[in-house]
């Protein structure tokens, strides 16, 4: 916090030190809409004016965080040509997620696989 009230390009830093691989990379970005992130965040920032910083240090769970807040986004109609692909990816996840287990347990009736009590026991979700 002292380096940016310093002057220290905010983005820069970010690059520098934080521990929040989805952030680090975009210099500490994040797009997100009110009710989708923890509540310290949304706390923070919801009111803050564009390009201004958060006075204080947030601590969550996650550790400590600075927030200085770049843009206001007006919502919108996202095409369904620009999320298409994403559409695609989660659906094959969510997929995979029911078939994994189903094919596993497959698998092991066929082989007429027994665990032996107490041995460690395949992976749930």
């Amino acid at each position: 916090m002292a380096q940016v009230k310093a002057g220290t390009n905010f983005a820069t830093l970010a690059r520098q030190v934080s521990e929040d691989p989805a952030s680090r990379e975009r210099g500490g970005e994040y797009v997100f809409q009110k009710g989708q992130m923890f509540p310290e965040f949304e706390k923070a920032v919801w009111d803050l004016k564009p390009g201004t910083l958060h006075t204080a240090v947030v601590s969550t769970q996650f550790g400590f965080h600075v927030f200085r807040k770049l843009e206001d986004m007006p919502a919108r109609v996202i095409p369904l040509a620009e999320v298409t692909d994403q559409i695609r990816e989660l659906m094959i996840q969510r997929e995979m997620e029911v078939r994994i287990p189903e094919y596993g347990d497959r698998l092991r009736a066929e082989a007429r696989v027994r665990l032996l009590p107490g041995a460690p026991q395949p992976f749930q979700p």
